[in-house]
């Protein structure tokens, strides 16, 4: 065969290629804050770190590669509520209310997993106070990551946290089977109780009208056995 004739059936042949399939994972987990640690930052603000036997909860294991999406659902133990408050940032230069970020890392097996993630949209559960931010990235630790940068008024308080991230770099497939508390900057963070959630105005209406009945039916009951 010449090598015309050659390069002509190469052209018409099929071309074969191995098609990737980015993949999603949803997990949700329940973290008890009450075994994070706060402490001063050294700059006038304050850090708050877990530990996977701490502020961490296992999950069912997946495999995940570069360009898959992690999303990953934080509710805090009952009860629970982290509220983050403003004040000096050594990142930010900026005056006024800011947070630097809080990071929940994943872990293969018991090793923080590494690559580099990036999270959006990022929502909060019972949300008080307004966030501008709403999305975070993370290098070095697979993350999911809340970048502050702009709360008002001055603090931010909530009782989970919901993260879709996009896996931007992963060396080679990692098994993930776990995330925890693995940081945070701010002015402040504490660790308060949830705010009773009000009844609506109808179901007091209602409370205070079966109230009302029942203390009619006891008063006739009263005056029945009295005659």
């Amino acid at each position: 065969m010449g090598i015309k004739a050659l390069l002509l059936a190469l052209a018409a042949a099929p071309l074969f290629t191995t098609a990737v399939h980015a993949a999603t994972f949803t997990r949700s987990v329940t973290l008890d804050l009450s075994g994070a640690n706060i402490s001063p930052d050294g700059f006038g603000g304050a850090l708050i770190t877990g530990a996977p036997g701490t502020v961490g909860a296992s999950f069912a294991a997946f495999t995940a590669s570069a360009g898959d999406t992690i999303i990953l659902n934080v509710d805090f133990a009952p009860g629970q509520e982290l509220l983050i408050t403003s004040g000096p940032n050594v990142i930010s230069s900026g005056a006024g209310s800011h947070f630097e970020s809080i990071t929940f890392s994943f872990l293969s097996g018991a090793v923080t997993a590494q690559g580099s993630t990036f999270s959006s949209p990022v929502t909060l559960d019972n949300q008080q106070g307004t966030l501008t931010s709403g999305s975070g990235s993370a290098s070095g630790f697979l993350s999911s990551s809340l970048n502050g940068f702009g709360v008002t008024p001055d603090f931010l308080q909530f009782s989970g946290i919901n993260f879709t991230t996009f896996i931007t770099s992963l060396n080679a497939p990692t098994t993930i089977d776990g995330v925890y508390l693995s940081g945070g900057r701010a002015g402040g963070f504490d660790v308060v109780a949830a705010a009773p959630v009000p009844l609506p105005a109808a179901a007091w209406l209602l409370l205070t009208g079966l109230v009302g009945l029942s203390g009619a039916k006891v008063a006739a009951r009263r005056r029945s056995a009295a005659t």
